[in-house]
């Protein structure tokens, strides 16, 4: 029985862990895919800010 619990505890604590996980890569993709957006925007207006002078 105790071994039970303690198996239920575990399941729990890999359940949460893996949303942890899935949380952090989900957010580090979504940080990587805005940055790559914002440099993009930043150099096409550096380039046009260039040819406008």
């Amino acid at each position: 029985m105790a071994w039970a619990a303690c198996n239920d505890k575990f399941q729990d604590q890999a359940r949460w862990l893996s949303g942890v996980v899935l949380e952090f890569v989900m957010f580090e993709l979504d940080l990587a895919f805005c940055s790559e957006k914002f440099w993009r925007s930043f150099e096409m207006n550096f380039c046009f800010s260039l040819i406008k002078r």
